[in-house]
């Protein structure tokens, strides 16, 4: 599916009270922009009370915990675009 396709999901997952609206929503993406869309789908469509999202995504997360020399992730980021490659991956890609 699509992005745009993916709304009735979460229409879905509230009547099916996997959401409760009264309770903190966590979400996350790569880079945080979806976030915003789907947190303002939450609370404006939804009526979910207090949506959470991670500043600037998860690429800004590693960003950050990269800085701090710190991080609390445990896990793998998959990208499926170019919006960020190591230099190792980016090598790779141009041979």
């Amino acid at each position: 599916k699509t992005f745009s396709e993916t709304w009735s999901v979460l229409d879905d997952q509230v009547k099916s009270d996997a959401i409760n609206p009264d309770e903190p929503v966590y979400i996350f993406c790569t880079g945080g922009i979806r976030c915003v869309k789907v947190g303002s789908y939450l609370k404006n469509k939804l009526g979910c009370k207090d949506v959470r999202s991670l500043r600037h995504g998860i690429i800004g997360y590693e960003q950050w915990a990269s800085d701090a020399d710190q991080s609390l992730w445990d896990g793998e980021n998959f990208l499926f675009d170019k919006r960020r490659f190591s230099n190792d991956e980016q090598s790779d890609e141009e041979s």
